[in-house]
C-alpha cells in the first residue's frame, strides 16, 4: 500500500490493478474497478493473503496476458 500513497490516482490519472500470488495466481482487481486512491486502498487491504510458495512468473504471465489487455482497462 506504500507504493499507492506515492500516486495520484484516477480515470485519467494513474490507475492501478492487482494480482495475488504464491503457487497460483488470482486477478484481485483490474485497472478498471476503482479510480480514486482510497477505494484503491481499501481493496488492497482487503485482498486476501495466500500461503505457498511464490512462483512469480506466473504472475507475471497473467499480467501478461490478462491485466496487460485493453479489456481489463490497459491504456
Amino acid at each position: 500500500m506504500n507504493v499507492v500513497k506515492g500516486f495520484d490516482i484516477g480515470k485519467d490519472k494513474v490507475r492501478v490493478g492487482m494480482i495475488s500470488f504464491s503457487t497460483s495466481t488470482q486477478l484481485v482487481f483490474d485497472f478498471n474497478r476503482y479510480s480514486t486512491k482510497a477505494t484503491v486502498m481499501n481493496a488492497i487491504s482487503k485482498a486476501p493473503k495466500v500461503g505457498g510458495s511464490t512462483y512469480t512468473y506466473r504472475a507475471l504471465d497473467q499480467a501478461r496476458t490478462v491485466l496487460f489487455q485493453a479489456r481489463s482497462g490497459m491504456r
